[in-house]
Protein backbone atom coordinates (compact mmCIF):
# COMPACT_ATOMS: atom_id res chain seq x y z
CA UNK A 1 0.00 0.00 0.00
CA UNK A 2 1.47 3.09 -0.77
CA UNK A 3 2.50 5.73 2.24
CA UNK A 4 4.76 8.09 0.33
CA UNK A 5 4.08 11.89 1.09
CA UNK A 6 1.54 13.73 -1.03
CA UNK A 7 2.53 17.19 -1.86
CA UNK A 8 -1.18 17.69 -2.30
CA UNK A 9 -2.20 16.35 0.95
CA UNK A 10 0.45 18.43 2.54
CA UNK A 11 -1.29 21.71 0.99
CA UNK A 12 -4.63 20.78 1.74
CA UNK A 13 -3.61 20.52 5.70
CA UNK A 14 -1.23 23.01 5.86
CA UNK A 15 1.70 20.54 7.14
CA UNK A 16 5.47 20.83 6.49
CA UNK A 17 6.92 18.05 5.63
CA UNK A 18 9.13 18.02 8.42
CA UNK A 19 6.30 18.75 10.85
CA UNK A 20 4.23 15.61 9.51
CA UNK A 21 2.82 13.49 12.86
CA UNK A 22 -0.03 12.46 14.47
CA UNK A 23 -0.39 15.15 16.64
CA UNK A 24 -0.24 17.88 13.48
CA UNK A 25 -1.78 15.50 11.49
CA UNK A 26 -4.87 15.25 13.91
CA UNK A 27 -5.15 19.36 14.95
CA UNK A 28 -5.41 19.74 11.29
CA UNK A 29 -7.72 17.31 10.60
CA UNK A 30 -9.74 19.08 13.32
CA UNK A 31 -9.48 22.56 11.72
CA UNK A 32 -10.44 21.29 8.37
CA UNK A 33 -13.26 19.75 10.04
CA UNK A 34 -14.42 22.96 11.84
CA UNK A 35 -13.07 25.69 8.09
CA UNK A 36 -14.30 23.16 5.68
CA UNK A 37 -17.47 22.49 3.95
CA UNK A 38 -19.04 19.32 5.00
CA UNK A 39 -19.42 18.17 1.55
CA UNK A 40 -15.44 17.91 1.52
CA UNK A 41 -15.87 15.61 4.48
CA UNK A 42 -14.65 12.51 2.28
CA UNK A 43 -11.40 14.12 1.15
CA UNK A 44 -11.05 15.52 4.73
CA UNK A 45 -11.29 11.95 6.15
CA UNK A 46 -8.68 10.18 2.91
CA UNK A 47 -6.42 13.14 3.52
CA UNK A 48 -5.94 12.00 7.32
CA UNK A 49 -5.67 8.47 6.66
CA UNK A 50 -3.05 8.80 3.89
CA UNK A 51 -1.36 11.05 6.50
CA UNK A 52 -1.58 9.00 9.21
CA UNK A 53 -0.58 6.09 7.19
CA UNK A 54 3.14 7.91 6.21
CA UNK A 55 3.33 8.60 9.73
CA UNK A 56 2.76 4.94 11.50
CA UNK A 57 4.85 3.77 9.42
CA UNK A 58 7.57 6.47 9.87
CA UNK A 59 7.31 5.45 13.59
CA UNK A 60 7.48 1.50 12.97
CA UNK A 61 10.40 1.95 11.03
CA UNK A 62 12.47 4.39 13.72
CA UNK A 63 11.46 2.16 16.90
CA UNK A 64 9.21 -0.76 15.86
CA UNK A 65 5.91 0.59 17.08
CA UNK A 66 3.70 3.27 16.66
CA UNK A 67 1.29 5.53 19.34
CA UNK A 68 -1.61 7.79 18.12
CA UNK A 69 -2.14 10.71 20.82
CA UNK A 70 -5.77 11.34 20.71
CA UNK A 71 -6.15 15.10 21.21
CA UNK A 72 -9.54 15.91 19.33
CA UNK A 73 -13.15 16.18 22.01
CA UNK A 74 -15.00 13.29 21.09
CA UNK A 75 -12.28 10.87 19.21
CA UNK A 76 -13.09 6.99 18.56
CA UNK A 77 -11.69 5.77 21.55
CA UNK A 78 -11.56 1.97 19.31
CA UNK A 79 -9.47 3.60 16.09
CA UNK A 80 -7.79 6.39 18.30
CA UNK A 81 -9.05 8.98 15.77
CA UNK A 82 -7.40 6.53 13.31
CA UNK A 83 -10.71 5.98 11.37
CA UNK A 84 -8.94 2.75 10.28
CA UNK A 85 -6.70 0.00 11.68
CA UNK A 86 -3.24 -1.18 10.11
CA UNK A 87 -2.20 -4.47 8.95
CA UNK A 88 1.30 -4.60 8.44
CA UNK A 89 3.56 -6.96 6.32
CA UNK A 90 5.26 -9.12 8.79
CA UNK A 91 8.65 -10.44 7.33
CA UNK A 92 10.34 -13.47 8.82
CA UNK A 93 13.38 -13.49 10.02
CA UNK A 94 16.46 -15.94 11.85
CA UNK A 95 18.01 -15.14 15.36
CA UNK A 96 19.99 -16.99 17.40
CA UNK A 97 18.07 -19.55 19.73
CA UNK A 98 17.77 -18.18 23.00
CA UNK A 99 17.05 -22.12 25.07
CA UNK A 100 20.87 -22.78 23.81
CA UNK A 101 22.29 -19.96 22.58
CA UNK A 102 23.22 -21.25 19.36
CA UNK A 103 24.62 -24.35 20.08
CA UNK A 104 21.98 -26.74 19.24
CA UNK A 105 22.24 -28.84 22.26
CA UNK A 106 21.24 -27.89 26.05
CA UNK A 107 22.03 -29.52 29.32
CA UNK A 108 19.52 -31.70 30.67
CA UNK A 109 18.63 -34.15 33.34
CA UNK A 110 20.59 -37.72 32.15
CA UNK A 111 17.82 -39.85 30.55
CA UNK A 112 19.49 -42.92 32.33
CA UNK A 113 19.86 -42.02 36.01
CA UNK A 114 16.69 -39.40 36.27
CA UNK A 115 19.78 -36.25 36.89
CA UNK A 116 20.79 -38.08 40.42
CA UNK A 117 24.18 -39.17 38.36
CA UNK A 118 23.61 -42.39 40.69
CA UNK A 119 21.17 -45.48 40.37
CA UNK A 120 20.66 -48.52 42.67
CA UNK A 121 21.93 -52.11 41.39
CA UNK A 122 20.77 -54.92 43.38
CA UNK A 123 23.47 -57.69 43.66
CA UNK A 124 23.09 -61.73 43.92
CA UNK A 125 23.12 -61.58 47.44
CA UNK A 126 20.05 -59.14 47.54
CA UNK A 127 22.09 -56.18 48.67
CA UNK A 128 21.61 -52.53 47.25
CA UNK A 129 24.90 -50.86 45.91
CA UNK A 130 24.90 -46.93 44.13
CA UNK A 131 26.77 -47.26 40.95
CA UNK A 132 27.61 -44.14 38.89
CA UNK A 133 25.87 -43.74 35.94
CA UNK A 134 28.17 -44.86 33.12
CA UNK A 135 26.21 -42.61 30.88
CA UNK A 136 26.36 -38.74 32.47
CA UNK A 137 29.65 -40.19 34.18
CA UNK A 138 27.93 -39.31 37.87
CA UNK A 139 27.52 -35.69 36.75
CA UNK A 140 23.55 -36.13 36.91
CA UNK A 141 23.39 -33.83 33.14
CA UNK A 142 23.99 -34.20 29.78
CA UNK A 143 24.00 -32.59 26.95
CA UNK A 144 20.82 -33.12 24.39
CA UNK A 145 19.29 -31.45 21.23
CA UNK A 146 17.84 -28.37 21.93
CA UNK A 147 14.19 -28.79 21.46
CA UNK A 148 13.90 -25.75 20.63
CA UNK A 149 14.83 -25.25 18.01
CA UNK A 150 15.68 -28.74 17.12
CA UNK A 151 19.67 -28.78 16.70
CA UNK A 152 19.70 -25.92 14.36
CA UNK A 153 20.85 -22.97 16.86
CA UNK A 154 18.35 -20.25 15.30
CA UNK A 155 14.76 -19.73 15.74
CA UNK A 156 12.52 -18.06 13.02
CA UNK A 157 10.16 -15.65 14.34
CA UNK A 158 8.09 -12.60 12.46
CA UNK A 159 8.84 -8.96 12.36
CA UNK A 160 6.49 -6.17 11.68
CA UNK A 161 7.66 -4.21 8.64
CA UNK A 162 7.25 -0.78 8.24
CA UNK A 163 4.65 -1.23 5.10
CA UNK A 164 0.96 -1.12 5.29
CA UNK A 165 -0.52 -4.48 3.91
CA UNK A 166 -3.89 -3.06 4.43
CA UNK A 167 -6.43 -1.35 6.11
CA UNK A 168 -10.15 -1.72 7.43
CA UNK A 169 -12.42 0.51 8.49
CA UNK A 170 -12.90 0.93 12.12
CA UNK A 171 -16.63 -0.03 12.64
CA UNK A 172 -17.17 1.82 15.77
CA UNK A 173 -16.93 4.98 13.90
CA UNK A 174 -18.04 4.06 10.39
CA UNK A 175 -14.06 5.10 9.38
CA UNK A 176 -14.27 8.79 10.43
CA UNK A 177 -12.52 9.11 13.78
CA UNK A 178 -14.31 11.27 15.47
CA UNK A 179 -17.55 12.25 17.24
CA UNK A 180 -18.73 14.84 14.23
CA UNK A 181 -21.40 16.52 16.75
CA UNK A 182 -18.37 17.43 19.06
CA UNK A 183 -15.82 19.02 16.83
CA UNK A 184 -17.67 22.74 17.17
CA UNK A 185 -17.21 26.08 15.92
CA UNK A 186 -17.11 29.13 17.98
CA UNK A 187 -20.84 28.90 17.73
CA UNK A 188 -22.75 25.87 16.16
CA UNK A 189 -21.43 21.85 15.53
CA UNK A 190 -19.89 22.33 11.95
CA UNK A 191 -21.48 18.87 11.49
CA UNK A 192 -25.10 18.08 12.85
CA UNK A 193 -25.89 14.15 14.20
CA UNK A 194 -28.20 13.86 11.12
CA UNK A 195 -25.19 14.60 8.90
CA UNK A 196 -22.99 12.27 10.68
CA UNK A 197 -26.00 9.43 10.19
CA UNK A 198 -25.94 10.56 6.80
CA UNK A 199 -21.95 10.48 5.60
CA UNK A 200 -22.37 6.65 7.78
CA UNK A 201 -24.77 5.49 5.65
CA UNK A 202 -22.81 6.84 2.33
Amino acid sequence: METALLEKDLLFFGIEESAVNNENIMKAFEASLIREDRALLPEIIETRNRLMRHDVCRQVSEKGYFEIVPIIEGTCTHCVGAGERYKFVKEPILETCPSCKGEGRTLADCPTCGGSGRFKRKMADGKEIGVVCKHCKGEGKTMVRCQKCFGRGQVRKFVITPKIEGTTKCDRCKGIGVNLSRVKTADNPVITPEMAKEMIKS
